[in-house]
């Protein structure tokens, strides 16, 4: 009787086991098939880091704009800042226009 508990307690071990790693192989299988993004963006103009900027996640206006450092002298006036700006198309940031007073 004793022998019978012993190896229905070591079968029950060895079931939790194997069904335990096939869970933790399913999930890594799922997570490997998402395709990571990533997506560019062309800044030039009046920011401090010109050229080519890639992100994993889609940036708006906003957060580009934070990470490529727009100059003080820049003019923002022409951009919805949270919206979503076209990938692989140059994004010109103008400067402003100053007026001299004599």
């Amino acid at each position: 009787m004793q022998i019978v508990l012993f190896l229905v307690f070591v079968s029950g071990v060895i079931g939790s086991i194997l069904l335990i790693d096939k869970f933790k192989t399913t999930n890594k299988r799922i997570e490997t098939k998402k395709e990571k993004e990533i997506h560019s963006y062309r800044v030039s103009g009046a920011v401090l880091h010109t050229g080519i900027h890639k992100s994993l996640k889609k940036l708006t206006y906003r957060e580009l704009f934070f990470i490529v450092k727009v100059k003080d002298s820049s003019d923002l006036s022409g951009f919805k800042l949270n919206t979503y700006p076209q990938e692989n198309k140059e994004i010109f940031v103008p400067y402003k226009m100053f007026k001299l007073k004599w």
